[in-house]
């Protein structure tokens, strides 16, 4: 394994000049974060106290919140060493010296074990970014993005300036156009009654789905296998008779006949230990620690790939996939892998990566969501091969509302799966709040749209959140246009998910038409908010309207828009759109 080794680290000063320039990388285009190797190492000018960061969280249903400070003489280690790229830590920061508004932003790419430091070095700081064990030798290239790799962004200004040439690398160098009614507006059944689906009832939520003006139906786990739990039937990608004696097959037919496309839930890379597939073939078991009954398929060998294409090819041929929810919820320990040798993670990620590069080749219409207990393995390799991300397995709509807010630091809105599962009228948001509150991302709906006799099931959606789902989905699909190529500015510090009584303020922009949507999440901080967007042109005259009645249309100035612009909101949970565009 010798070929893996390096023989230097990339070391690239930062000078303080106009602008950050960058040795023997030339000038970056401030536009458009850079592709590096790892491991990448930067000198920052400065004392590290004189730096504040910006990260997020990543924990199981608490990922994407906001996590601000200024650092002192320890310094910084963010680290994740559980085989996820997400469990314990975003792979992703943002660190600016306080003085100069001067700062520099870095991604990983890399699903495996990494580690991000900012030390001490004398009267500078040094940022030092590299995968655990390191170096790993790059077994991809997509679009001048090397993975294992990273992006990074030099900036001056806010943190939106740092984290913006990042997604703009992401958007037009790693997502596909997914065409004109791209992100889709799906339904997920898991949480309705999560895996005690019956076909009955799967039509009729179909059915439902299909009435709010959703666009995609998609069928979580428990679909598989036995009658086991649905994480002990892994590995048996075969249908369940005993849930749906008829097959997947009529389903996905009436979900066609609603108008809607058809996708499924699958974790290909996990089998339960006393599977099948696990029992006939022990040898490909890959040789980590996991904690629990589940075990990874090794796709570091070419026989287990090989399985894992075809169970692939298999599901998606029978059943005409439009859409695929690839899930991992499992964690991959491992003692050591120092020194080049049993490098089985790295061996099984880039195995991984070649299955995800067949299926687009195979399938280039159909949809790939990347999930892991939420977003544990979302990384910037994901957007790399991948359409589509969960945010998080927590569905709350406070959560909901925090991490929708964090996530668009990370990565483009359009790719950012969140789902409204209980829209209700509470003290902080309300029914079109909580609606409206995924439309920062990729929206979806999932939970009991209609009532069921189970007495295990979740409160059913109301009639007013139905009727109030069917116009805030209609308005979701006017918008998407420029959500997808939005240039996002927050304008409100973060809410905190425990104490969220803080209004919660977006700006999405289509730089190239100046025009710009403003999303505006009271919070039940009060009725009367003012809005002060940015990046306006001063001497240009911009028309505000809205997407509500109380929304008064007026013209006014880039400049007098910039000084704030007072609304004030039928209720203090409340919602509302703003749109400002140039009178031309």
């Amino acid at each position: 394994m010798s070929r893996m080794q390096k023989t230097a680290h990339q070391i690239v000063s930062l000078a303080i000049m106009v602008g950050f320039v960058c040795g023997a990388q030339g000038v970056q285009d401030m536009n458009l974060a850079r592709p590096v190797e790892l491991p990448f190492e930067q000198v920052l000018p400065g004392a590290i106290d004189q730096y504040e960061i910006l990260t997020l969280s990543s924990t199981w249903s608490h990922e994407y919140f906001i996590q601000s400070r200024k650092l002192d003489d320890q310094g910084l280690t963010l680290e994740v060493t559980r085989g996820r790229s997400g469990l314990g830590a975003k792979p992703w920061l943002l660190a600016r010296h306080i003085e100069s508004g001067r700062g520099i932003g870095i991604f990983l790419a890399y699903p495996g074990n990494w580690r991000i430091e900012l030390k001490p070095a004398g009267d500078n700081t040094v940022l030092h970014a590299a995968t655990i064990p390191y170096p790993l030798e790059t077994y991809d290239n997509v679009n001048g993005l090397p993975i294992p790799g990273a992006l990074v962004s030099e900036f001056r200004g806010s943190w939106d300036d740092g984290a913006n040439p990042i997604k703009a690398f992401i958007r037009s160098r790693l997502l596909r156009d997914m065409g004109e009614d791209w992100p889709l507006v799906q339904y997920n059944t898991w949480y309705d009654l999560e895996e005690h689906i019956s076909h009955e009832r799967l039509l009729k939520l179909a059915e439902a789905a299909a009435d709010l003006g959703c666009e995609l139906f998609t069928l979580d786990a428990g679909w598989y296998g036995n009658n086991k739990d649905w994480g002990r039937a892994l590995g048996d990608w075969t249908v369940n008779r005993e849930r749906l004696p008829e097959g997947i097959e009529p389903l996905a037919k009436r979900v066609r006949e609603l108008g809607m496309k058809f996708g499924l839930w699958v974790e290909i890379e996990i089998a339960d230990s006393d599977s099948a597939i696990v029992r006939d073939n022990p040898d490909w078991v890959l040789p980590v620690t996991t904690g629990n009954y589940r075990v990874c398929l090794d796709f570091g060998k070419p026989e287990v790939l090989a399985w894992a294409s075809e169970t692939i090819d298999r599901l998606v041929t029978a059943y005409q996939l439009d859409y695929i929810k690839m899930d991992f919820n499992t964690n991959l320990m491992i003692g050591s892998e120092a020194d080049g040798q049993n490098l089985v993670l790295w061996r099984h990620y880039r195995g991984l990566s070649r299955l995800w590069t067949d299926m687009r080749n195979k399938y280039p219409a159909m949809v790939i969501e990347n999930c892991s207990s939420g977003s544990l393995r979302s990384d910037l390799s994901a957007a790399a091969y991948t359409d589509t991300s969960w945010v998080s397995d927590a569905i709350g709509n406070r959560h909901n509302l925090v991490m929708n807010y964090g996530v668009v630091y990370v990565f483009p809105p359009e790719m950012n799966s969140h789902w409204t599962c209980t829209p209700e009228n509470t003290d902080y948001m309300d029914i079109q709040a909580c609606l409206r509150v995924n439309m920062l991302g990729h929206l979806g709906v999932s939970g009991a749209l209609i009532p069921s006799e189970d007495p295990k099931a979740p409160k059913p959606w109301s009639d007013e959140a139905r009727q109030q789902g069917k116009k805030e989905i209609a308005l979701y699909k006017e918008l998407r246009p420029l959500i997808r190529k939005a240039t996002v500015f927050h304008l409100t510090e973060p809410a905190d998910v425990n104490n969220p009584v803080t209004a919660q303020i977006l700006q999405y922009t289509d730089v190239q038409a100046d025009r710009s949507l403003i999303f505006v999440f009271a919070g039940g901080q009060g009725r009367q908010l003012n809005i002060q967007p940015v990046r306006l042109q001063p001497n240009v005259s911009y028309r505000v309207s809205g997407y509500d009645a109380f929304i008064n249309e007026v013209v006014l100035s880039g400049e007098q828009l910039m000084a704030g612009y007072p609304i004030e909101l039928p209720a203090s949970n409340g919602s509302t759109i703003l749109q400002i565009e140039p009178i031309k």
